[in-house]
């Protein structure tokens, strides 16, 4: 689940990401390669190999927290849960 979003990068709740990962984190609206810098094992924060367009980051924003994804995110790290709203490939 994407929890946040900027053109470099974005966090994600995804257990079992390892950093140090290659991945392509897929959205609706993108799909970018990117390196995994740090992991919890819950919560994964990734760097972009590169930036994302701001127009597609501020869309996929909007969408989110038109149907509550950002919400939902800090609910379900909090409950230490996932769901599939989007995928992350390990490459």
């Amino acid at each position: 689940m994407l929890c946040d979003l900027s053109t470099e990068g974005a966090m994600v709740l995804a257990p079992g990401l390892d950093a140090d990962a290659n991945i392509i984190l897929r959205c609706a609206s993108f799909e970018v390669p990117g390196l995994v810098l740090w992991s919890d094992g819950q919560t994964s924060g990734i760097s972009f190999d590169t930036p994302v367009n701001w127009e597609v980051v501020l869309a996929t924003r909007q969408e989110q927290d038109e149907r509550g994804f950002s919400a939902r995110a800090a609910e379900l790290w909090m409950k230490d849960a996932t769901d599939n709203t989007g995928s992350i490939m390990r490459v």
